[in-house]
């Protein structure tokens, strides 16, 4: 199968999910974020930590952890096909593109090494 389809399917979810993701609770934890709910979320962090990098380190590990378990799913349920076409080919299932989409996400050659946003 087409590693540049997985590829562009791994920068695609790293982009629009997981850094979109750390960008928004970033901004919600640091204040930038406006709201009742991002104020309610808010006061809640603030009385249960205090340092803000810890608190960036949990978001980004939660954020892992929701990331790991969607690719699990795709891979793991038949019902459930992601179809992606990169430049010059047909659509691909993702699943047949890899040996564990979960697995994509993680290492030094991983997706949100390669694609992912520091935590700030």
């Amino acid at each position: 199968m087409s590693h540049s389809v997985l590829d562009e399917f791994g920068r695609r979810i790293i982009e629009n999910v997981y850094n979109s993701t750390i960008d928004q609770w970033s901004a919600l934890v640091s204040g930038r974020l406006k709201g009742d709910r991002a104020d309610r979320i808010r006061n809640e962090f603030s009385t249960m930590l205090a340092d803000n990098k810890l608190t960036g380190k949990f978001v980004s590990e939660i954020v892992q952890s929701t990331m790991h378990n969607l690719l699990q799913w795709i891979d793991e349920d038949v019902d459930v096909s992601v179809l992606l076409a990169a430049e010059g080919s047909g659509a691909v299932d993702v699943r047949d593109a890899s040996d564990g989409l979960a697995g994509e996400i993680y290492t030094d050659r991983g997706w949100i090494y390669k694609y992912g946003r520091a935590v700030e």
